[in-house]
């Protein structure tokens, strides 16, 4: 995914540059916090993607950007691909903000339960040591809000 030619959105559905979000970031960076989020949706035939950049203002809220990627679900109809995709979604996000700006401190919040009741949780420590190798923080919940940003958009 080329995340300069991507549709990206603001929070309130305007369309918005890739490079214009960086701008926003850079503006932005020493009085918010960087914090990326996934999720997905299977639908019977496809599934839709959502990352969201958002910049969190201690205290006081955040704004944030999304961009969806639609894709056929033949490849993803196992939780555990789909929760990888995620993952691996954000990170090439993350790595594109972190890279351009060399802002270091960047959290990315995955769809992960650490409570053995739900499904998610047997890909927990494999996910998140896969974020943390990476250089990131990895973020699961039930603190994991920007990942339920994302969860908004992929619905």
């Amino acid at each position: 995914m080329d995340l300069n030619t991507a549709a990206w959105f603001d929070g309130s559905g305007n369309n918005i540059q890739f490079s214009d979000i960086l701008e926003n970031v850079a503006s932005r960076r020493h009085t918010h916090e960087v914090h990326i989020g996934g999720d997905s949706q299977p639908y019977y035939d496809y599934v839709v993607f959502a990352v969201t950049i958002c910049l969190y203002l201690p205290g006081r809220g955040a704004i944030y950007y999304v961009i969806r990627k639609k894709t056929d679900n033949k490849a993803y109809k196992n939780l555990g691909m789909r929760l990888q995709h995620e993952s691996e979604l954000s990170l090439l996000v993350a790595s594109q903000v972190r890279d351009s700006l060399t802002i270091t401190d960047i959290a990315i919040h995955a769809d992960l339960s650490p409570n053995p009741i739900n499904k998610s949780f047997k890909y927990v420590k494999s996910i998140q040591n896969f974020i943390q190798s990476m250089g990131f923080r990895c973020i699961v919940k039930p603190d994991s809000w920007a990942a339920w940003v994302a969860d908004k958009h992929a619905k």
